[in-house]
């Protein structure tokens, strides 16, 4: 009975470890503000992206200023320009984390607090839109009027809706995470072998990580496929965090097969240990 115990105890440990990690990465990374922000980051030294980011900010200020067609394509090439030596300015980096705030605070704010456009999945170029304001000429600058609130529309609200389902994860990953160290502990203190016990949760722990990150591999195709943006900015958005992301998820499976690799060598040292000492008195 006992060892059936610690056997049931060390599968749900293993299992609550294999739901843990990407419930908690996602939490950490997607729904955490500050975790967004930093995976958002590398996006702003990336020259594809700020080049797309300098034409989507572009079409923001023009196409949102209330000018006639014929002086928003005279005016256009002169923002373009300004837009595109803001993302080389040693103030961009400061204006891309806000940016990323403000996003990360619209996707997952209540619909009913924010404008209507926020209903939808937007990016939140305000921060930006004020910098090119900032170099633009003195008589372009009386001209175009740059909005305090510059979005830019990635998907709709399904889209919006599907991210802010992920708030569910708080604080639950947690608590599947705390469960699967508690679970982990009970089966090895159950075990009449204990080092046996640490030896299968650390090979399993192994088996767990490269599944993930099988899972990670076969999924992530699929996910590319169902994304639909609504513009450029967001086609290459979701193309650029899908890269990072999976980078960081990368990461986080290399620190639980490290886990796993100690309990596996812990273990088998301990039960080299134990078969010694079982054989030692009838040496």
């Amino acid at each position: 009975m006992r060892s059936f115990l610690a056997f049931l105890l060390g599968l749900l440990a293993l299992v609550c470890t294999a739901v843990a990690v990407p419930t908690l990465w996602t939490e950490r990374n997607l729904v955490d503000e500050t975790g967004y922000v930093a995976l958002s980051e590398p996006l702003g030294r990336d020259p594809a992206f700020k080049k797309i980011l300098a034409q989507t900010v572009t079409e923001s200020v023009v196409d949102d200023s209330g000018l006639s067609a014929k002086t928003r394509a005279a005016v256009r090439p002169v923002v373009l320009q300004g837009a595109r030596s803001v993302v080389e300015l040693d103030r961009f980096p400061a204006a891309w984390t806000e940016s990323n705030r403000r996003t990360h605070q619209f996707w997952f704010g209540e619909p009913g607090r924010t404008p209507t456009r926020a209903d939808r999945l937007v990016v939140d170029v305000s921060p930006l839109a004020a910098l090119v304001a900032d170099q633009l000429p003195a008589g372009v600058r009386s001209t175009v009027t740059v909005p305090r609130q510059a979005l830019v529309v990635v998907g709709g609200s399904e889209e919006r809706r599907a991210i802010q389902r992920l708030e569910v994860l708080d604080p639950w990953s947690y608590w599947i995470g705390a469960g699967a160290v508690l679970f982990a502990v009970g089966a090895v203190l159950l075990a009449r072998r204990r080092s046996a016990a640490a030896l299968w949760l650390g090979i399993g722990t192994l088996v767990v990580a490269a599944a993930l990150k099988g899972a990670a591999v076969l999924g992530a195709p699929i996910l590319a496929e169902r994304a639909s943006s609504a513009s450029r900015l967001g086609a290459r958005l979701e193309e650029a965090l899908r890269e990072t992301a999976e980078a960081s998820f990368d990461r986080w499976l290399l620190v639980v097969a490290a886990i796993g690799l100690v309990l596996a060598v812990v273990g088998a040292v301990g039960r080299l240990v134990s078969a010694r000492r079982e054989r030692a008195p009838a040496g």
